[in-house]
């Protein structure tokens, strides 16, 4: 999901953008590892992103039927925070004035 945001088209490019193993991205993928905090934050700040939006996206796969709703909540609620930026650098845009 976030490579495409940052024009990353496979698992190799995004490790090496992060400097971690493609195994390692291959795993996280998967679900079969789970994601050390520093590691998180890492991510974040290489990808230009909320650190929530990876915590609640690699969560949602194992929610809960009652906890779908807040993760839904969360979710949005930190996609809007970076959602303008990430529009702009897409299309071309020079500048995001963002909300005040």
């Amino acid at each position: 999901m976030y490579k495409a945001a940052v024009g990353i088209q496979s698992d190799y490019k995004l490790a090496r953008k992060l400097n971690l193993p493609r195994s390692y991205i291959a795993q996280i993928r998967a679900g079969r590892l789970r994601l050390r905090l520093a590691t998180i934050l890492q991510i974040a700040e290489e990808l230009e992103i909320e650190p929530l939006e990876i915590i609640v996206s690699l969560e949602f796969k194992k929610a809960k039927p009652h906890e779908v709703d807040r993760l839904k909540d969360w979710y949005f609620k930190e996609t809007v925070k970076t959602i303008g930026p990430r529009m702009c650098a897409q299309s071309g845009a020079r500048w995001f004035r963002g909300r005040k």
